[in-house]
């Protein structure tokens, strides 16, 4: 196994984790705080979430090469539904992308990096696709993370080292005196 689709699977995974984590988090705010307006780029966190699964269909699509079902909430950027059902889908999701990446792991490191995809009007390695959806997972959990900050709640720890710490199955370091985040 070449260690180039293996990195690059990890990040997905990662990218999965935080977003799981940033769910978490969402789960106790209110429905009105979901759709509040904090005047961003998606208006509020319904749409911003929204967004980002329709970015990481697209991810998943890149990953396993078939699209996932299109949820009927998503033409109206998740109105009209309960949060947590989106957050549900969203989770289907993400474990269906997660369980794509074996394959992608035993690919050849030169195949994987020689392999293209289309991509607005021309081609682009497709690593390079699988990694542009991980880093715009990441910006968009910051634009939730200061929407949860906004509304007066905490949000959960995404840190890419945190990813680290809990995957090797080491505890978080926490100063004395002090207690771990969530």
């Amino acid at each position: 196994m070449s260690p180039f689709p293996a990195f690059v699977a990890d990040q997905v995974r990662f990218s999965a984790w935080a977003t799981r984590r940033m769910l978490d988090g969402l789960a106790s705010l209110a429905e009105d705080e979901i759709d509040r307006d904090l005047s961003s780029s998606f208006t509020n966190i319904r749409g911003t979430i929204a967004h980002m699964y329709s970015a990481d269909r697209w991810l998943y699509a890149l990953i396993r090469e078939e699209r996932p079902p299109l949820p009927e909430w998503l033409a109206e950027q998740g109105r009209g539904v309960g949060f947590a059902q989106i957050a549900a889908d969203y989770r289907s999701l993400l474990d269906a992308c997660e369980s794509g990446l074996d394959r992608l792991e035993g690919q050849d490191g030169e195949a994987f990096a020689a392999g293209t995809v289309s991509a607005f009007t021309t081609a682009i390695p497709r690593w390079e696709a699988i990694t542009n959806g991980v880093s715009h997972g990441t910006y968009h959990r910051g634009q939730v993370a200061c929407h949860t900050r906004q509304l007066g709640h905490r949000p959960p720890d995404t840190d890419l080292i945190r990813y680290y710490f809990e995957r090797s199955g080491r505890g978080w370091p926490v100063k004395q005196g002090e207690t771990a985040p969530s």
